[in-house]
């Protein structure tokens, strides 16, 4: 007898708890080699040695176990709720009319994102920085680069990031943009960014300064980012890029024509949100159309407005989506134009 426990059913138990386990090693064998573990699995895997550990009679908290469980229900709680609000604004789809699709949706989602460290983040948030650096510019402007040599040659620490993505990941934090659930208040931007005593140990034992950064692109084509950044940091120093229209442009679509099948592979159907109009463009032409249409124009102008603490649907994470504002980004970057919106940003700045 193990525990009290008949034998027989003792080692179905344990049988049962290994063939779990065993399962979950073999779904997560490709995550496992590019080591992409999320919060919530982590837990899960938690959760299951314990199970085996009890079966087995080993040493075993019951404490310590009931935790693990509370802490995996909220997470997958959060998740849900986490891809409840990215799929109709950050993929511009809806979720599954089945409740199989759902759950799969909600499945595949918790191997890219962050719901347990999120709510650490946001409950810290008081204890955390502010960044010093902001990297802005259009959408395939060379952003990313910079912001790799910014780390890897002045270690610069970059933001978290709610997605696991090889090119974001640390780089772009979305908050101002409403990936969190819409919320923009600047009190909790401080969630994305490291702790001050992290900072303070930093400088202490280098006798350097560390200095943070956010380079999310999204921000300066989104209108009420500026007005924001003013208010939270503003004594923050700014670099920006710009590029060739034509080629941003091919370059943009290109990027956004790959993020729909990213959609595809997380089960979600075709359909897209009712607060988008026109979306997604079917071909480059269509997007250019689109963005010089009035009801475009007219998001635009109403983004202007905007200050939080929380964003409207139609607006995250820019207005209509990311596709809806080729026109107005090639007027911000043509040479005889694009000063006016680096001097808008600026202004608002100062």
């Amino acid at each position: 007898r193990i525990n009290g426990t008949h034998p027989a059913h003792a080692f179905r138990h344990i049988f049962v708890s290994f063939s779990q386990l065993l399962s979950f090693v073999l779904m997560d064998t490709y995550w496992l080699k590019k080591g992409l573990f999320t919060d919530v699995r982590l837990v899960g895997w938690l959760v299951l040695v314990q199970s085996v550990m009890g079966a087995l009679g080993g040493p075993f908290s019951k404490l310590l176990y009931a935790v693990s469980i509370g802490v995996f229900v909220v997470g997958i709680v959060t998740g849900v709720l986490f891809a409840r609000f990215i799929v109709p604004h950050v993929f511009n789809r809806k979720l599954p009319m089945s409740l199989s699709g759902v759950a799969y949706t909600c499945y595949k989602l918790l191997f890219i994102t962050y719901p347990l460290e999120m709510l650490w983040r946001f409950s810290t948030a008081w204890a955390r920085c502010l960044p010093d650096i902001y990297v802005v510019g259009e959408v395939r402007c060379g952003t990313t680069s910079l912001s790799a040599l910014l780390v890897e040659n002045l270690h610069v620490r970059g933001p978290f990031t709610p997605y696991v993505h090889p090119t974001l990941q640390g780089k772009e934090s979305f908050y101002l943009v409403g990936h969190y659930w819409g919320c923009v208040h600047p009190y909790f931007y401080r969630m994305c960014f490291p702790l001050l005593i992290e900072r303070w140990a930093y400088e202490a034992f280098t006798g350097k300064r560390m200095y943070v950064y956010d380079g999310c692109a999204q921000y300066l084509n989104s209108p009420w980012v500026c007005g924001l950044i003013k208010t939270v940091t503003p004594d923050a120093g700014i670099i920006t890029g710009i590029r060739d229209p034509k080629g941003q442009h091919a370059s943009w679509w290109k990027f956004e024509a790959a993020a729909q099948k990213w959609g595809d592979s997380l089960g979600l159907p075709p359909s897209v949100p009712d607060f988008r109009i026109n979306y997604p463009p079917r071909n480059l032409e269509e997007a250019l159309k689109l963005s010089e249409s009035k009801e475009i124009k007219s998001l635009f102008t109403r983004a202007l407005a905007l200050k939080g603490p929380f964003l409207p649907s139609w607006a995250v994470p820019t207005p209509n989506g990311q596709l809806s504002g080729l026109t107005h980004m090639t007027r911000y970057v043509m040479f005889s134009l694009h000063m006016t919106r680096y001097a808008m940003f600026s202004l608002h700045m100062t």
